[in-house]
């Protein structure tokens, strides 16, 4: 494996995911737990749900996966002769994954619901909420995860470099153009008739301070355990299917 794609491994198991429309790493509250719930915490609850957050991380390591074979020829014949070895190398990496996403998404939550507390009244966090708890929504959401490839993110001239604004919008760009498609002229219509409320957009016009949020938590260092965790389950799956060998 090439200097570049062990860097941009590293890279993509410290992203976190941007708090609009993210995957929580909590489970979903329960009943009595959502009722007690005010219309602030009601939004982040919509934006990460735990199916969300299963399509993230499935999304991510995919990408992960696709990107490390385009690099070394020897794993991409690999890849080809061995139907296991994209799975195993995929369920290798899930629980660490899984845990720096964890608690990057509490960080991000704590965040959001104090930026929301301070910019939008009650009313207007309850029109928010409904939003990201539509069906439609959820549904959009969860495919432009699973469909995010993270190409501008994982490209080997980016893998020392901080995570941009930029990098994040295009790949996002790119997945939403892959799923846009799916929705039918009804679910279109519905979340354009929710977008429409007072509360959406001014959440709208406070992206650029979510993005801040977002990318001051994807830039943090990843922990150097953690990495040689990471790097460690690689290289036992590569060693069993005698990668490199």
């Amino acid at each position: 494996m090439t200097r570049t794609a062990i860097a941009g491994a590293a890279m993509v198991l410290a992203l976190t995911f941007a708090p609009l429309g993210t995957a929580a790493a909590q489970e979903a509250p329960p009943a009595s737990d959502a009722a007690a719930m005010d219309a602030y915490e009601r939004t982040v609850a919509a934006m990460q749900t735990p199916r969300m957050k299963t399509a993230a991380i499935d999304g991510v390591l995919e990408a992960l996966f696709l990107q490390l074979v385009s690099e070394d020829e020897e794993m991409a014949a690999l890849a080809e002769a061995e139907p296991g070895f994209g799975p195993a190398f995929k369920a290798s990496l899930r629980p660490i994954f899984a845990d720096v996403v964890e608690e990057n998404m509490a960080i991000a939550a704590s965040a959001l619901t104090a930026l929301l507390r301070e910019r939008l009244n009650e009313e207007e966090a309850g029109d928010v909420a409904a939003f990201f708890a539509a069906p439609e929504m959820q549904n959009l959401i969860m495919q432009t995860h699973a469909q995010n490839r993270h190409e501008s993110v994982l490209a080997p001239e980016n893998a020392d470099s901080d995570i941009t604004e930029e990098q994040i919008i295009a790949d996002r760009r790119r997945a939403a153009a892959r799923v846009s498609n799916d929705l039918s002229a009804a679910e279109r219509l519905n979340l354009t008739l929710l977008s429409s409320s007072e509360g959406v957009q001014k959440f709208m016009a406070l992206q650029g301070e979510i993005s801040a949020i977002n990318l001051a938590i994807e830039n943090r260092p990843l922990d150097p355990a953690i990495e040689a965790e990471m790097l460690d389950a690689m290289l036992t799956v590569f060693d069993k299917y005698g990668l490199w060998g």
